[in-house]
């Protein structure tokens, strides 16, 4: 995500992704929420989270208009539409430099929070990354999942949120995710679909 100015005081921003895990209703969201605790001196606090949702597709409208997707007043925190599988949040970080990963709550199984969470050095660029991994038995319960989730990627939700002293402003909207065999291949696809909503900030 980048935004079109320096990130001041206060400013915070979220960037989300939720795709079919399988051929149930059951789907997967990862949410990356960044605070700039001090950009004078550059120092940010970013946080990668996880949550479920098995009750029904995930849909914009399960979100308040142009308000925080965690905290707004139906959101990923708030309401029983989501469950938080997990949330790692990294030590207060500089721009340009790597977010060291903290203790994680809830921990559970199979997430992790790689490298890569860091706001760039020209203060505008924020990156996230995050990891999901599960063995399956054989290759034929692997392949299932798999397909699954490429067919669930034709349309997944993706959402960006601004707030900084002067405005509020969130965009959510079903985008395409490329999903390739052996991995989720999702970075450059969802970091293209993310910049084009975020061009509306």
């Amino acid at each position: 995500m980048k935004t079109s100015a320096e990130l001041a005081a206060g400013d915070s921003a979220e960037m989300f992704i939720c795709y079919s895990k399988n051929a149930t209703n059951s789907f997967e969201c990862i949410v990356s929420s960044l605070v700039a605790t001090n950009p004078t001196n550059g120092t940010f606090t970013l946080v990668v989270s996880a949550y479920t949702k098995t009750s029904a597709k995930p849909a914009s409208s399960n979100f308040t208009t142009d308000k925080s997707f965690i905290s707004g007043t139906t959101g990923f925190n708030t309401g029983s539409s989501y469950s938080k599988r997990y949330s790692q949040t990294g030590a207060q970080s500089s721009a340009g430099s790597n977010a060291a990963a903290g203790s994680s709550s809830p921990a559970s199984t199979g997430y992790s929070y790689p490298g890569g969470n860091k706001v760039n050095s020209d203060k505008k660029t924020i990156n996230s990354s995050f990891t999901y991994s599960k063995a399956q038995t054989d290759a034929v319960a692997a392949k299932a999942i798999m397909d699954a989730m490429k067919t669930g990627a034709a349309s997944s939700l993706q959402g960006v949120y601004l707030k900084t002293t002067a405005s509020e402003k969130a965009r959510a909207s079903n985008l395409q995710m490329i999903v390739s065999a052996g991995a989720l291949s999702q970075v450059a696809a969802i970091g293209a679909a993310i910049a084009a909503l975020a061009m509306a900030f």
